[in-house]
């Protein structure tokens, strides 16, 4: 038996009925309603609940047409998510806050990036969880709201717990950690970006937030409507450091995506930076995070199993800072530049540290470094390389899981008999015995 659904696709600069689609088809063993949660200019991320407590995520090409099976996840139905619209259809990405909970105080929700090919990329909660949190076992984190920035930065309206063993109603346990407050993902881990109460958050012009306030309501409430004081909430309008309230009794607030135009082909001239990055996509790279060496395809090495991880160039991931990880300099003193580019990757699930990668003027690797064997960290993350004479300057931090024991460094990049080197390696910040 087979289900045929179809969809509508609509022209917001245009009237009338829209255009149909077609949806791919269903069987009656994987039987389940498609329901869609973001959209890009080429791609669209739908989700449908494959069995309870499972939800299959699958992205679809504007004509409804299958693009990537993403895969099942554990859920409870309830899934915010955004889409970055972009120039290219390899730019598209969206963000999904996985809602999994066993019981009414135990919860997680974790926010999850998917890339135009499929793949998944799991953020860290960092210091948004709460004291003694475990995932589905101790303590409760909630996402609200998911939203892009202009600049490819993911933002999120969060809250968190923590579970009153005393008590005996599941709801009334909660205990107010930090209520619904804004918060951005930064290098992959979430960071407070605001102390106000939201909910929900829209921007607004050059500068502006639109702002929803709903109360939390964890624990006992004692509003004599908790129904209607739970499910509203007041709207202010954010500009600088002046606000402005708008209306009260307010349910929901929508606003279109923004859209991301850092990327505009047509503008790339031959020899610019931009010409650079863009030839660094096609380029080689060496074995990293025990992938084989080959050849990178827009920016990420081909054949690699979404599940085993990736490599990639970092420039790709964070287009809005590609003057930060990839630096063009002549350092061998022959007259003809290098380039050094930041290449990231996975295995087994999680991040191993970034490598630098230096390249010759015909794109053949000079060498590599990987930052985790210099600093012997777990974690590394380069937030800055730049060309000079004759070396490149990188500045980079190191951590462990959940963002422990945060070091910050400065080394230079140089070539000596044919081989690349660190120079100079210098600590910023951070503890000076080691983790």
């Amino acid at each position: 038996m087979m289900m045929y659904l179809t969809a509508r696709k609509f022209s917001l600069s245009s009237l009338g009925k829209g255009e149909e689609i077609s949806l791919p088809k269903i069987t009656i063993l994987n039987d389940y309603a498609r329901l869609f949660l973001a959209g890009s200019r080429h791609l669209v991320l739908t989700t449908g609940q494959a069995k309870v407590g499972q939800e299959k995520l699958e992205l679809l090409s504007s004509d409804g047409g299958l693009r990537w099976d993403v895969g099942l996840f554990e859920s409870n139905s309830y899934i915010p998510a955004a889409g970055i619209m972009s120039v290219g259809e390899e730019d598209s990405l969206f963000a999904v806050a996985l809602q999994n909970r066993p019981s009414l105080c135990q919860s997680d929700f974790p926010i999850v990036l998917i890339s135009s090919a499929g793949e998944v990329t799991r953020t860290d909660w960092g210091v948004a969880a709460p004291p003694g949190f475990v995932s589905n076992q101790a303590q409760g984190i909630e996402v609200h709201d998911l939203w892009w920035d202009g600049s490819r930065t993911l933002h999120a309206t969060i809250a968190s717990w923590t579970c009153d063993g005393i008590k005996q109603n599941h709801h009334d346990k909660k205990v107010v950690h930090s209520t619904s407050k804004l918060w951005k993902l930064e290098r992959g881990t979430w960071v407070p970006e605001g102390d106000f109460p939201a909910t929900v958050v829209r921007p607004v012009g050059k500068d502006g937030r639109a702002v929803l306030a709903i109360p939390d309501c964890y624990g006992e409430v004692e509003d004599p409507d908790p129904q209607t004081y739970c499910n509203v909430g007041n709207l202010q309008l954010f500009e600088g450091s002046h606000h402005y309230d708008i209306a009260n009794g307010v349910l929901m607030l929508y606003a279109p995506p923004p859209v991301s135009l850092w990327r505009e082909e047509a503008t790339i001239a031959p020899g610019s930076r931009m010409a650079t990055i863009d030839k660094l996509k096609g380029a080689r790279v060496p074995s990293l995070c025990q992938h084989p060496e080959g050849k990178l395809v827009r920016g990420k090495l081909p054949g690699i199993d979404g599940m085993y991880g990736f490599v990639r160039l970092a420039a790709v991931r964070s287009p809005e800072r590609d003057r930060d990880l990839v630096a063009v300099a002549d350092i061998t003193g022959d007259g003809k530049d290098e380039v050094a580019a930041v290449l990231e990757c996975t295995q087994g699930g999680v991040s191993w540290p970034e490598s630098i990668v230096v390249y010759d003027e015909s794109l053949a690797i000079v060498g590599q470094i990987n930052l985790g064997h210099v600093t012997t960290s777990a974690k590394a993350a380069v937030e800055k390389i730049e060309g000079g004479e004759g070396r490149f300057s990188v500045r980079w931090i190191s951590y462990e899981g959940a963002s422990f024991c945060v070091k910050t460094w400065t080394a230079q990049v140089h070539v000596k008999s044919g081989s690349v080197q660190l120079a100079d390696l210098t600590q910023l910040n951070g503890a000076l015995e080691p983790c």
